[in-house]
């Protein structure tokens, strides 16, 4: 993959906004919000993500995505984020909390934005994580499975084929015949 594309001064606005809406969410709801870990290391389609992991707090961008539509995922993905985290902060021990509910939807428009989910812009070229596949078999033909549902499968979770109902089975590496 190639080196970050966003120029470090445009890492600091984006660092600087996400303190903004810290700052206005401590004074709107009255909690001091420590500052999550913001990193610009984020790959594929995604623009943001708020991520814990072991305890920590995380707030990661794409550098990419953002080189490209800077002004609005400045405006626009930067809040979502923070938003994200402070659903979290406040809502703490709710997991029953949907991530983009009523609650998200409440600190976005508090922020004054409009609490929208998606984005629509052209992706060629951006780069992105490819998930390796695995082959498999049912009694009608052949499947392509991802790397995810091989891993659970090794876990013991069975899948079927949506057309002859039978149970998918790997296709041995070994039993490969190139062509």
């Amino acid at each position: 993959m190639k080196e970050n594309p966003l120029s470090s001064y445009r890492q600091q606005m984006i660092v600087a906004r996400v303190k903004y809406f810290l700052g206005l969410a401590s004074d709107l709801y009255a909690t001091q919000f420590p500052t999550p870990k913001i990193v610009f290391d984020l790959a594929g389609h995604s623009v943001g993500m708020y991520l814990v992991k072991r305890e920590q707090a995380f707030l990661r961008f794409n550098p990419w995505i953002f080189d490209l539509y800077f002004d609005d995922h400045f405006h626009e993905t930067v809040p979502h984020e923070v938003a994200h985290y402070i659903v979290d902060q406040l809502f703490k021990y709710d997991r029953a909390l949907k991530p983009h509910g009523l609650e998200w939807k409440k600190v976005m428009s508090d922020f004054g934005i409009n609490p929208q989910v998606t984005f629509k812009h052209d992706l060629n070229g951006i780069p992105s994580r490819r998930q390796r596949i695995r082959l498999y078999r049912c009694d009608c033909q052949q499947h392509e499975l991802s790397m995810t549902r091989h891993n659970r499968i090794s876990k013991g979770i069975v899948y079927m084929c949506r057309e002859c109902g039978s149970k998918l089975t790997e296709i041995r590496q070994d039993r490969l015949v190139s062509k």
